[in-house]
């Protein structure tokens, strides 16, 4: 098992004027972040509005998060929810994504 040291951060999830979340800015942030030193990022946790977001939403922050910056530095997926069975799917997706 591994532990991450150093500093992690958790990141926003940037949105259109009209409420739709904006992937591109969301990948530039990203690789942002990643450059910046940082140990890991924390994707749709409460920082990223995840509880705002739909699962849809959720998968594909994480989808491209992962694609963008895991071999470079770890991803943890918030997959929280009030519902148990519905925090177990999110995380099996998350998993299946790679994180």
């Amino acid at each position: 098992m591994s532990y991450l040291q150093g500093v992690s951060a958790p990141q926003l999830t940037p949105f259109h004027d009209d409420g739709s979340v904006n992937l591109e800015e969301y990948t530039r942030l990203s690789e942002y972040l990643a450059e910046a030193g940082l140990k890991g990022i924390f994707v749709c946790g409460t920082t990223g509005e995840a509880s705002t977001l739909t699962d849809e939403e959720r998968t594909a922050l994480i989808a491209r998060c992962i694609k963008k910056v895991n071999k470079k530095i770890p991803v943890i997926a918030g997959t929280g929810s009030n519902n148990t069975v519905h925090a177990l799917e999110l995380s099996q997706k998350a998993a299946d994504l790679g994180v």
